[in-house]
Order: structure tokens, then C-alpha cells, then sequence
């Protein structure tokens, strides 16, 4: 139901833009017709009846609705837009307001005496016996009745109207939807701009008068419309049989006239309908599309640290995506963890936008560069095409050209629909190319057909011939997964220099089964999306397949502003932070009956920008007794002169704690060193658990930590690879298994312990990467020999 309902819309709306594109040759001739009309009712013997003096109402309301639609078409840079208005003279920016205005305040004076011209002549058959209504059918009535909505309807108008100061030698830019028609940055020496009233509070004023406007000038009249002429044909049946009852030559005469009048009512009645209800439709779809549009294209101001926000989506993905290991949990649980990283990284500051498509919603994000043409691709079109052209009305107004490039190999309705914005290729895009089979839509429904595949890489790089895409739609019905590949770092569209900026992409289950091998390779993908730090995923949504939308890390730099688009081909721009460069672990453990041990973590820290606080991964299990901060700027006899601090008021978290600084960390004051110190206590895990520090057996330990379980063991900052040096100290005869290189051990002063060291050397290591086991002190055996 509802995808007819919308098939109907677009037909309305088809019409409609095609009648108003044409609105000017039918504005001529409206202008003679009405004339003609005019003459013809204001004639003596024509003035006789209220519905005939408020056919001469409309006749002028048309008239003069005609006038300024034919000076709107040739004197004003845009006919959409009134806050568009712009001119070189004073004089000239009153004329076209009044034009608009007059055009406002003409048509509904129209409408609404042709709802009055129909209720009036309703009343009087109706109430034909009644003495009360003898009056309506006299002349003075249908001038009262122009007279009231002649003066409401000015005074609405007049309000409206006072929504604009005139604006001398501009120093601003235009409003962005200006940009269809003109160069938002030119300076007009004259121009509009609202007022303080109607700017208030997001332009309440503004939205609640528009609304108020269309309900009473379009909705309104277009439901009374159907009402009255199914009302007056009915009452016209009733008088009929009724006066065929009655007889009479001076009845039959009445009522012959009655009829005569009616029907020409009625008749008006319906042609009002049918100009007015599809345009009316129009104006509420119009009318909630520019508040979507106005709303939307304010996002390319928002100023928030979108980078900031990346990193925080990025980090709650990698605690939490990272460490599941089963894919079909993987699965389930990846929209729900999702949504919860995007609330946590309030990404509504990146300025998402919805696209709204038959039976789905596409994100995106608009830019803020100065690129002046963007391309867009869709690889799987689906009959529908109204999400691309909003982005294209979106942009338009932004001053942005797209080039639209979509790809379907069922031509049936898309070879028609998709020439409509760009150009249309009947064939599917794959990873390889071919004959083969493909999911595809018919009859409104998927069923599996042999269609001709062309390589993703060639139709990129040969048949269109581009290296950037901005946005790319992907629906493949089961494709998608040979096609993860083009997204990885050295993936084929990185070897081939081709860019996807904002993806978005359904990905589908087999509806026949089984699934194992898609939720592993979905799984696969995502985390190589997170681990490679290429693509944020937001909005996630799962409707039997998935809806995930992705956007290039690299391009939150580009909405930044131009200053940082520079710096983006350089490097990316980071927020105040600190970076581990070196860690430095030392665990001791001395196998009591407790199974206890304590830690101490040096994370040695480059730091960029300034530095006030940060934030320390350490599981909620771990007792953490000392945090400090030591730095040193200068060498003192050959040595750093470091300062430590211990630092009070760390909160705790879950599983993490928040470090205020006493002072701000910059690079010049760890210039000679700078390094974090925790000290904490924990408890080995028991026999059969899995994470950190546990018990294979009776007394032997061993680790686990990677995905995400290092924070059970070690305090960290961040798991990246640095050198490392490990401390495991021990009781004597203890042993240490490790991947890493033996350091030098040693006893510990005034402890029967030893100090088992090992390094990375040369090697970086991820603290996730580290793998050590600990075997419990073995008895000394002498020989007695």
C-alpha cells in the first residue's frame, strides 16, 4: 500500500513541477481568459446572485495571481525563494516583495472564494424553505463575503511580508539555498535578511506561520474541495426528484436555472480540485522537504572536533568488537554494541543526515570543502532513486554539482529511472568479471538470475574514468563480500589510488542458509575496518541483512574547514594526547596461597598539543594503589633532572581511570623525559578462566591478553606497538617462558626474589601481542653422590 501511495505522490509531483515549469505560457492565457470572465460577470444582469460576485472575486484574485507570476518569471533572479531577492536598486527590492506578497495574498483569496462560492450555494439548496437564508442568494452577501477574506488574507500576508529588512552593501553571504540560482558570496548592494521577530529561537515565528499557512491555504481548502461537490451533486439529485414531483411549467423553469447554476458550481468546484489539490500536495511535501533541507544544511557549520569524535567511536569499537571471537555473536551483537559506541561518541556532532529512500534510510554526511563536483555511485539501483535526489537537492544548494553513476542489471523501470539524475549502466559490478549468477529484483521480488558482471576496478578506473568516489550505495543482494577487499589499506582501490570517502552498504544473509562462512567473513571485515583505523561504521542497522554506514577517517579532516584540508595530505590532525613511545612492566609474583601479585607500568609518552588529563585502560578487578607523572626538560650533570608528582583525585571507571594533571604536559616540558608510573595489585585468575593472569594448573601461571584482555594484567594508554621491556619477578628456582629476548637477570635486593628480564630489542610489540607463562618454584635436589 504504501509503495502505491508513493508511486501516486510521484506522479502528483511529476505533474505538478511539469505545470509549474509551464506556469508561465498558462499565466498569459489565464490573464485574457480571466479578463474575459470579468467582463462578462460585472455586467448589471450578472450581479444578481452572491456565488456570480464571488466568481468576479476570483476572477480578479486570478488576474492578478497571473500578473505577478509573469513578473516574477521575468524580473526576478529566483522564483523559488523569496530571502533570494537581490538588486543594484532600493526601488527595485520593494517591487519584487510586493510581488511575492501579492502573489501570497491573490492565490488564497482565490481558494477560499471558490470554498465560499460552493458552501454558499450548498446553504441555498439546502435551505431553500428557510426565510434566514433568503438573503444568501443576494449580491450583498457575496460582497461581504470577498470583502472578509480580501482583509484576512491581507493582514496574513502583510505579516508575512514583515519578515525582511532590507539589507545595504551586504557583508555576509546569501542563504545557502541561493546558491541554485546565484553566488552566495557575492555582496549585492541590495538584498533581505529577516528579521529580529522572525529569527527568534531557531525562527519559531517563521515555522509556525508556515504551517499555519499551508494548513489553511492548501490543506484546508483542498479536503473542503472533494466535501462540497459530493455534497452539492447530491443535494442536485434531491431538488431534481423533488421538483419532478412538484411539476409545474413555472417550477420546471426554476428548476432547470437552479440546475444550470449548480452544475456550473460544481463544475468550478472540481477544476479548483484538480489545481489546487496536486499543488497543495506539493506545497506539504515541499513544505517538509525545505525544513528537512534548511535543517540539514546547517550541519556543515557544526565547529565540533569531529576527529575527536572518531577516536572516541573508534576506541569503544575496539573494546568492544575486538574481543569477540565467535561470529555469529559477532553478528548479533554488532548493532546493539554499535549504537552504544555512537551515543557514546555523541556522533550526531558530526552532522549525519538521513536520506530517506521507498523502504530505507541512507546517512551521509555533507561537505564542508571546496570541492565544487562530487561523484556519486550506486551499485544495485532498485527501482528507486529518491535518496540520491534528495542528496542531489541537498547539494545543489550548497552550490555543488554530482555526477550520478548507478549500475543494475535488471533495466526494467531503472534504465528509465536513473538517466533521470546521471547515467545508467545495465550490468552488475562485481570483484570479478563475467556470467553469473545474481540476486536481482523482479516482479518485487529477489530471485536468482544469470546476469553479465563487470569488475569493480575496471568500471572505476576505465569506463568512468575517476579516482575519487564521495558516496558509494551499495546493495549487491550477497556480492558485497568479494568486495570488502577494495576497502582494506592495501586493498585494490588503494593500489589503483582510487578513494571512497562515505559508504553505505547492505549486507546480506542467505535466505536458503547456511550463514557460517558470511558471519565470518562479516566479521573479518569489520574488524579490519577498526584495526586498519580507515572507516568509522555508524548507524548500524539489522533488518534480517545488515545497513551499515562508513565514513573515511582521513575526510573528517576535510569537514574541518580549508585550513585543515592542507594538513590532511600531510598528516592527521590529532587533539591534545599523549602516545606511548616505550613500556616498561614489572609484575611480581611469590605463588602465596592468596595467588595475589602487584605491578608496577612505566609508559614512557610523546605528547602532542597540551595535556591536562588522559585516560588509563586498567580492569575494574585491579586495585590500583599510585599514580605520578615524572618529566624532565633539561639534562643536569650528564642526567634528565626528572620531577615526579603523584597524582591525586583519579576516578575510576568501569574499566578505566581518568588522570587530572596538576599542571599541563606540553612537548617542551618532557623535552628530556616524561613518563606515567602506576602501581596496582590483582589477583590470579583461577584454573579455566582466559584473560590476564591465570592458573593452568595447580600452581603454574599463564596470560592471555589478546583481544582487549591486556587491561586485566596491565594498566595501558593505548595498545600500540613500542619497545617493550618485561620484569617478572619471581621466588628463586621459578621459571619464565616468553616470545621475548632474555635481558640480564638479577636478585632483588634484600628479598630471597629474582628479577627475570626480557625486551623486545629492536621490535615494536603490542602489550596485546605479549604471551608469557610463569612455572611455580621447583624443589632444589642434591646429589648425595
Amino acid at each position: 500500500m504504501d509503495s502505491r501511495f508513493d508511486g501516486f505522490q510521484k506522479v502528483v509531483n511529476h505533474i505538478a513541477h511539469c505545470l509549474q515549469r509551464a506556469n508561465f505560457i498558462f499565466s498569459f492565457v489565464s490573464v485574457f481568459i480571466n479578463i474575459f470572465h470579468f467582463i462578462i460577470l460585472s455586467r448589471k444582469s450578472m450581479r444578481s446572485s452572491s456565488t456570480n460576485v464571488l466568481m468576479i472575486g476570483i476572477a480578479i484574485s486570478d488576474i492578478c495571481t497571473m500578473l505577478t507570476t509573469i513578473y516574477k518569471h521575468y524580473q526576478l533572479v529566483d522564483i523559488e525563494n523569496p530571502e533570494c531577492v537581490t538588486s543594484t536598486y532600493k526601488y527595485k527590492i520593494y517591487m519584487d516583495l510586493v510581488a511575492w506578497s501579492f502573489h501570497d495574498h491573490f492565490r488564497r483569496c482565490s481558494s477560499w472564494m471558490g470554498v465560499l462560492m460552493a458552501t454558499v450555494r450548498l446553504v441555498i439548496m439546502k435551505k431553500t424553505t428557510d426565510n434566514r437564508y433568503q438573503n444568501w442568494s443576494k449580491p450583498p452577501i457575496g460582497c461581504y463575503l470577498t470583502a472578509l477574506v480580501f482583509c484576512v488574507s491581507a493582514i496574513l500576508s502583510s505579516f508575512y511580508s514583515s519578515r525582511y529588512l532590507i539589507v545595504e552593501n551586504r557583508t555576509f553571504s546569501l542563504p545557502i539555498n541561493c546558491a541554485e540560482y546565484q553566488d552566495v558570496t557575492s555582496r549585492p548592494p541590495y538584498s533581505v535578511m529577516l528579521t529580529p521577530l522572525f529569527s527568534l529561537d531557531n525562527m519559531i515565528v517563521l515555522r509556525v506561520y508556515v504551517m499555519f499557512d499551508a494548513i489553511v491555504t492548501k490543506f484546508i481548502p483542498c479536503i473542503s474541495f472533494p466535501i462540497l461537490t459530493v455534497s452539492l451533486l447530491r443535494q442536485l439529485r434531491k431538488l431534481h426528484n423533488l421538483g419532478s414531483s412538484i411539476g409545474g411549467k413555472r417550477n420546471v423553469e426554476n428548476e432547470e436555472r437552479n440546475e444550470r447554476t449548480t452544475k456550473l458550481i460544481v463544475f468550478m468546484t472540481i477544476a479548483f480540485f484538480i489545481a489546487e489539490a496536486p499543488l497543495g500536495m506539493l506545497y506539504m511535501d515541499d513544505l517538509r522537504e525545505e525544513s528537512a533541507d534548511e535543517d540539514d544544511l546547517q550541519t556543515v557549520f557544526l565547529a565540533e572536533n569531529k576527529v575527536e569524535v572518531y577516536k572516541k567511536w573508534l576506541n569503544c569499537a575496539k573494546w568492544s568488537l575486538m574481543i569477540i571471537e565467535d561470529p555469529v555473536q559477532f553478528w548479533t551483537q554488532f548493532t546493539k554494541i554499535t549504537q552504544k559506541c555512537d551515543e557514546e561518541a555523541e556522533i550526531d556532532k558530526l552532522g549525519l543526515i538521513t536520506l530517506k529512500n521507498k523502504d530505507e534510510d541512507k546517512i551521509a554526511i555533507l561537505p564542508r570543502n571546496n570541492d565544487e563536483k562530487h561523484t556519486f555511485i550506486t551499485l544495485g539501483i532498485g527501482r528507486d532513486i529518491t535518496g540520491e535526489q534528495r542528496w542531489k537537492r541537498k547539494m545543489g544548494k550548497l552550490g555543488k554539482e554530482v555526477d550520478f553513476y548507478g549500475a543494475d542489471p535488471m533495466t526494467e523501470v531503472n534504465e528509465d529511472l536513473y538517466p533521470q539524475i546521471g547515467k545508467y549502466f545495465p550490468f552488475a559490478v562485481a570483484k570479478n568479471p563475467g556470467y553469473a549468477t545474481a540476486s536481482v529484483l523482479k516482479n518485487r521480488q529477489y530471485v536468482n538470475q544469470s546476469v553479465v558482471h563487470v569488475d569493480i576496478n575496471y568500471f572505476i578506473e576505465k569506463l568512468l574514468r575517476i579516482d575519487k568516489i564521495d558516496n558509494l550505495w551499495m546493495d549487491a543482494e550477497g556480492a558485497e563480500y568479494d568486495l570488502f577487499e577494495i576497502f582494506e589499506k592495501n586493498g585494490s582501490f588503494a593500489k589503483k589510488g582510487i578513494e571512497v570517502c562515505q559508504i553505505n552498504i547492505e549486507v546480506h544473509l542467505s535466505e536458503t542458509g547456511p550463514n557460517h562462512l558470511n558471519y565470518e567473513r562479516f566479521m573479518k571485515f569489520v574488524k579490519m575496518l577498526i584495526r586498519e583505523e580507515q572507516f568509522a561504521v555508524f548507524r548500524t542497522e539489522e533488518v534480517i541483512h545488515m545497513r551499515i554506514f562508513c565514513k573515511l577517517r582521513r575526510h573528517f579532516l576535510e569537514m574541518i574547514g580549508p585550513l585543515l584540508i592542507i594538513l590532511a595530505t600531510l598528516s592527521l590532525v590529532e587533539s591534545a594526547k599523549f602516545t606511548p613511545k616505550k613500556y616498561e612492566l614489572t609484575l611480581t609474583t611469590e605463588f602465596g596461597p592468596e595467588n595475589t601479585f602487584t605491578g608496577n607500568v612505566k609508559i614512557h609518552v610523546n605528547v602532542t598539543g597540551s595535556v591536562k588529563e588522559f585516560d588509563l585502560k586498567v580492569s575494574k578487578d585491579l586495585n590500583v594503589e599510585r599514580v605520578a607523572f615524572f618529566q624532565a626538560s633539561s639534562i643536569i650533570r650528564g642526567r634528565p633532572n626528572t620531577l615526579g608528582q603523584v597524582i591525586f583525585g583519579v576516578v575510576k571507571k568501569d574499566d578505566s581511570i581518568h588522570v587530572p594533571l596538576p599542571d599541563e604536559i606540553t612537548s617542551e616540558s618532557i623535552k628530556e623525559e616524561g613518563y606515567i608510573e602506576v602501581d596496582y595489585k590483582g589477583k590470579v585468575g583461577e584454573k579455566g578462566a582466559n584473560k590476564g593472569l591465570f592458573l593452568i594448573n595447580s600452581s603454574d601461571y599463564e596470560t592471555n591478553l589478546k583481544n582487549g584482555n591486556a587491561i586485566h594484567l596491565f594498566p595501558i594508554l593505548e595498545d600500540v606497538a613500542a619497545p617493550l621491556t618485561l620484569s617478572v619477578i619471581t621466588p628463586y628456582r621459578a621459571g619464565v617462558e616468553t616470545t621475548l629476548k632474555a635481558g640480564e637477570h638479577g636478585s632483588v635486593p634484600g628479598k630471597e626474589l629474582i628479577s627475570n628480564n626480557f625486551n623486545s630489542g629492536d621490535e615494536k610489540v603490542k602489550i596485546s601481542d605479549l604471551y608469557f607463562k610463569i612455572n611455580s618454584p621447583t624443589a632444589l635436589v642434591l646429589d648425595r653422590n
